[in-house]
């Protein structure tokens, strides 16, 4: 995979030759195996060797956090800037989509996605000051250390924002999400969410069953879904996964 100021790109399914590559890297998160896909290819992350011209500029970027109290919705970049790789964020359970925001309704994509991890309930959310009572003192909760007993899922159609989660050495990472990224973080993870400086993100929602939206505020080292996150990132395996 490369890398290029904390953006990456993504592999076709394919090698130089026309075969069908048959790895990608999971993570085994409970007793549950994830493959970490994205946009219908495999990432490159398992030694496997193609052509830089088959690859494509993906939109994520992450990097680690400065240590400043400026407003949150500021990039908060370290001077020279830190960029967080693909590879970092699998290791720490977070998952990552390329999708097509404008056509979310039709798109096969997702649809595949939805019933591959059994995300049967769907809503829509815009945030923003004119459509949020008391829109910064939200953005306030949303910023303070958490984690959720279950996955969350966040696929932004319009605008952008930051997750923050933490690493395995407890350092923040931000993680920018804009239109067309769909990023799911494991249950237990410590994380907070801020939009960015352009004050607005429209993001679908997705959950397995009934919507629990509970959030658990930092310390929570004796939460079952705190321990068995800890448990998960001891137990990072790969295992074959068919192409796209």
């Amino acid at each position: 995979m490369t890398e290029d100021s904390g953006r990456f790109s993504r592999c076709c399914p394919y090698g130089p030759e026309g075969t069908p590559l048959r790895w990608a890297p999971t993570l085994r998160l409970g007793p549950n195996v994830i493959p970490w896909i994205g946009s219908g290819h495999l990432y490159r992350s398992v030694g496997v060797t193609f052509n830089e011209s088959s690859t494509t500029t993906m939109a994520i970027e992450a990097w680690f956090m400065d240590e400043s109290n400026e407003d949150q919705r500021l990039p908060h970049k370290r001077n020279p800037n830190e960029p967080v790789s693909l590879d970092h964020l699998a290791e720490i359970g977070v998952l990552y989509w390329n999708l097509n925001p404008k056509d979310y309704e039709n798109d096969e994509e997702l649809k595949k996605i939805r019933e591959a991890r059994g995300y049967n309930y769907m809503d829509l959310l815009d945030l923003c000051p004119e459509k949020v009572a008391n829109y910064e003192e939200k953005l306030r909760n949303f910023y303070t250390e958490h984690i959720h007993a279950d996955e969350e899922i966040r696929y932004c159609l319009e605008g952008g924002g930051y997750f923050d989660v933490r690493d395995k050495d407890d350092r923040w990472v931000r993680i920018w999400i804009k239109a067309g990224d769909l990023i799911i973080l494991p249950a237990g993870i410590y994380h907070r969410f801020t939009l960015d400086t352009s004050n607005y993100i429209k993001l679908m929602r997705l959950f397995v069953g009934e919507p629990v939206w509970t959030a658990y505020n930092r310390p929570q080292e004796d939460h079952p879904a705190r321990k068995e996150y800890i448990k998960s990132l001891t137990e990072n395996v790969e295992v074959p996964l068919a192409a796209h």
